[in-house]
């Protein structure tokens, strides 16, 4: 019963031995052939046992199994299973072409988004240090920007501030002057109500200008940690980090 074993075990030697014994090359050759009739499990076999002999190939031979192999495991199992190929294909020839007129035109795109990508360095900019939190900005009148040489920026928020203020001022006092009014007079009535609102619509302005300089100083200073990397490769432009 060990015979047939033994028969086939010497069979799948011999063939073995004469499949080494074939040039590289030449099963490259015949890996294209099988794979142009369609032939992609044979085509695959024989790219696989190229590639795995690694640095022992010349090169132009381990660059085309490579790449047919990509193209194979491309079409057979989609882009991720063929990205190890092309990777490593991009490292050793960064300027390989593959040939429209023997890949696909969707594996070609694939293989020149790769490069693209392998090409496109992220540089991380030194960022400077963060200062002392900007506590000026709390005090009224723009004294933060004053302080920071910034005259315009700090006087129009004095203005801002102080018109709101004396508005604010001006209608609460003939809120006061108005308070002692017939209550059976609509008129007279309205008139309050108005200048009411009015007074509170100025006092909310004003509170909201002394609050809003701040918040803004504190929002950029919080964001001077942020960390950018900006790439740049050939058509594109990659940034990353967090904001």
């Amino acid at each position: 019963m060990f015979a047939p074993l033994l028969v086939a075990a010497v069979a799948c030697t011999a063939r073995a031995e004469e499949v080494a014994a074939v040039p590289p090359a030449s099963r490259l050759e015949e890996a294209i052939r099988l794979y142009a009739q369609g032939d992609t499990a044979g085509s695959r076999a024989l790219l696989q046992a190229l590639v795995a002999l690694g640095s022992e190939l010349p090169a132009d031979v381990r660059q085309g199994a490579l790449a047919y192999l990509g193209d194979v495991l491309y079409s057979e199992e989609g882009p991720q299973a063929s990205r190890p190929m092309f990777d490593a294909l991009l490292e050793e020839a960064p300027d390989y072409v593959m040939d429209p007129f023997e890949h696909p035109e969707e594996v070609c795109r694939y293989f020149e988004a790769l490069r693209a990508e392998a090409r496109v360095p992220v540089i991380e900019r030194p960022l400077p240090e963060r200062g002392a939190p900007p506590y000026w900005s709390l005090a009224p009148g723009g004294l933060h920007w004053y302080a920071q040489g910034k005259i315009g920026t700090g006087l129009a928020v004095t203005l801002t501030q102080a018109g709101l203020l004396g508005t604010n001022i001006a209608l609460y006092q003939t809120l006061l002057a108005r308070g002692k009014i017939p209550r059976d007079d609509p008129d007279a009535l309205a008139d309050y109500e108005a200048h009411r609102l009015g007074t509170n619509i100025a006092a909310g302005a004003f509170y909201l200008s002394l609050l809003l300089p701040p918040a803004i100083e504190f929002s950029r200073w919080s964001a001077q940690s942020t960390r950018v990397g900006v790439g740049v490769g050939p058509g594109s432009v990659l940034v990353s980090g967090q904001f």
